[in-house]
């Protein structure tokens, strides 16, 4: 799902305490992106020895420049890991990106 940068900070934020570390959020090459795992059953752990990664679900926002963490209006910081060196994620980044086109 396509959101802004702003709103993909502020969901991250969701149940944090004022002043707290939220869970982090990925960048790889222009884009902001948050996903949740699959359930682990047998064949998709097989799969995923194999190369293979199934995600559930994937929130994105076009976030052209990295920067290490945001900090929200509540002193709430969200850490950005920068994954742009990581062959799967650049390959999700430039679908998304095209998805993004369309």
């Amino acid at each position: 799902m396509k959101h802004s940068a702003d709103e993909l900070t502020e969901s991250q934020a969701l149940g944090v305490q004022i002043g707290g570390i939220a869970p982090p959020l990925f960048w790889v090459d222009g884009i902001l992106l948050r996903f949740s795992g699959i359930a682990q059953t047998e064949s998709i752990v097989k799969e995923m020895l194999e190369g293979t990664v199934h995600w559930d679900g994937v929130s994105f926002a076009l976030m052209p420049d990295y920067k290490r963490q945001a900090v929200l209006e509540n002193n709430i910081i969200i850490p950005i890991i920068n994954v742009s060196e990581n062959k799967s994620f650049k390959e999700v980044a430039k679908f998304l990106k095209k998805v993004n086109l369309e």
